[in-house]
């Protein structure tokens, strides 16, 4: 199954597309622009006046939480012919790009279900992260990711959102290291606490990431924070964080392997992403993990006191 125009002109295609993408593809017919052509990704925009971003995928792609996904594989050079000057619209239940057509052929949900982790379940992980090498965003990124995490926890608005705003844009490549950190950040944050901000510090982040990340960054960055903001993730950090959160298996050497094989699948996402949305993993699970004490620390002392 590919896009080549040589073996499969006209034909239309079954994808994998995320229900993030639903509104899109079942609207209006309208035309988009291509951001980029690379050999396992498309990466796609609608037009004025908010465009939306879309990724059409080969299938061994990282799985974005907004994209098509084809049966295709990058080997098989499924967008060879294509380029920024395509022609590609979308809306009426399908995707037209060039001669083609890509249709639904199953829905698949971004926003991964976790399981309950305890507060000592979080912070061990958290000391498994840290302690994973991989590529680094350098000393400043990670003194700005510690600031955001200090004033985070300390429900400090005013350091957070300077902290936010060092991180924006910062960096080299299509996403950022700042970007990225911050996704791993809020996403995790939004999926472990179902919804519930930390506190009005974390709310007034969201609120400003969401009110000027279009401004700060690139589109495709900016896209993925938003997406971030709801808990929808790329599908390795999703599987991160859903071993991280599962019942632990009875064999200990299991549970172990089970995480150092989703920690390495989230480092293979690009040439820092990777590295980058697990340092804002990290942060976020020794945030959760510390709040989670705190609660059951006064609990513990209120029935304590109770008794006495």
């Amino acid at each position: 199954m590919t896009l080549r125009s040589d073996t499969t002109k006209g034909r239309a295609l079954g994808a994998a597309v995320s229900v993030r993408c639903a509104a899109l593809l079942e609207g209006a017919v309208q035309d988009m622009d291509v951001l980029a052509v690379m050999p396992a990704a498309v990466y796609l925009a609608t037009r004025a006046p908010r465009a939306e971003v879309v990724a059409l995928l080969a299938s061994d792609a990282v799985v974005h939480p907004a994209a098509l996904v084809l049966a295709a594989p990058s080997a098989s050079q499924p967008f060879a012919g294509l380029d920024r000057a395509t022609a590609v619209s979308v809306g009426a239940g399908r995707l037209n790009i060039g001669e083609h057509e890509v249709r639904v052929g199953r829905w698949y949900d971004p926003v991964p279900r976790l399981g309950t982790a305890p507060a000592g379940g979080l912070a061990s992980a958290a000391t498994v992260l840290r302690a994973t090498k991989g590529c680094s965003g350098g000393e400043q990124q990670r003194r700005r990711l510690s600031d955001l995490a200090h004033a985070l926890g300390a429900d400090d608005t005013d350091g957070a959102i300077i902290a936010v705003d060092a991180l924006l844009g910062s960096g080299p490549g299509l996403t950022p290291t700042g970007d990225d950190q911050l996704a791993g950040l809020l996403a995790t944050l939004h999926l472990l606490r179902g919804g519930a901000a930390l506190g009005l510090t974390e709310a007034a982040v969201r609120t400003h990431v969401r009110g000027c990340a279009r401004a700060r960054t690139t589109l495709l960055s900016a896209a993925l924070l938003e997406h971030a903001l709801d808990g929808a993730v790329a599908a390795p950090v999703a599987r991160l964080l859903r071993t991280i959160t599962s019942a632990r298996a009875q064999d200990e050497a299991a549970a172990v392997r089970m995480l150092d094989g989703a920690v390495a699948a989230v480092l293979a996402i690009g040439a820092t992403s990777g590295r980058d949305l697990l340092d804002g993993v990290t942060v976020a699970l020794e945030l959760v993990a510390t709040a989670r004490l705190a609660v059951s620390t006064a609990v513990s002392g209120a029935s304590d006191g109770g008794a006495s």
